[in-house]
C-alpha cells in the first residue's frame, strides 16, 4: 500500500496565500495519482477561525480525491475518498467549539482521525487508528500532534482533541 503524506498547507497564511492553495492543489493532483491513500497530519489552515473564503477554496481541493474510484477501504468510513487527516497547533480549538478540520470531515471530505468513527456494528467508537484495507493489506494509522510550545496544553491524542 502506498501512502502519501502532504502536509502544513497553512491555507490563508497572508505571506504566501495564492501559493498555498496552488501548492496544496497541485500536492493532491500528485498524491491521487500516485497513492493508494492521503495522510495530512495537521496544519491545513494557518487560522482557528479561517475566514470562509479560505474554506471554500480548501473545500474545492480536498474535493479532487472525491469519485476517483479508490480501491482501499477506510473502516468505518467507507464510500469515503481515503484522506486521513488531523488538525494540528493552527487548527486546534478548545473542546467545545468546531475546529476547520471536523467541518471538512462533515462535508464527506476527509476523516478526521482525531474523531469517533462508527464500528462494524454501527457503534460510534472514540478516535484510535484509523484502520485502511487494501486487498489482504491493512494499515492501522495513528496521527498526533506534537504540543506548541505556544500552547499550556501539552497533549494533542485524540482523548484531547
Amino acid at each position: 500500500m502506498k501512502l502519501a503524506i502532504l502536509s502544513d498547507f497553512h491555507f490563508g497564511y497572508p505571506r504566501f496565500y495564492e501559493d498555498s492553495f496552488n501548492q496544496a492543489a497541485d500536492a493532491m493532483r500528485i498524491a491521487c495519482e500516485r497513492a493508494d491513500a492521503l495522510l495530512i497530519p495537521g496544519d491545513i489552515f494557518d487560522s482557528r477561525t479561517p475566514p470562509l473564503d479560505v474554506i471554500e477554496r480548501a473545500i474545492k481541493i480536498f474535493s479532487i480525491p472525491q469519485g476517483r474510484g479508490w480501491k482501499v477501504r477506510i473502516v468505518g468510513n467507507e464510500g469515503t475518498a481515503p484522506v486521513v487527516v488531523i488538525h494540528g497547533t493552527h487548527e486546534r480549538r478548545s473542546r467545545d467549539f468546531t475546529n476547520p478540520v471536523r467541518g471538512l470531515e462533515a462535508a464527506g471530505l476527509v476523516v478526521d482521525a482525531h474523531n469517533g468513527r462508527k464500528a462494524e456494528d454501527g457503534s460510534v467508537v472514540n478516535a484510535g487508528p484509523v484502520v485502511i484495507e487494501l486487498n489482504e493489506e491493512t494499515v492501522a494509522c495513528l496521527l498526533y500532534t506534537s504540543p506548541s510550545p505556544r500552547d499550556l496544553s501539552t497533549s494533542r491524542m485524540p482523548s484531547s482533541a
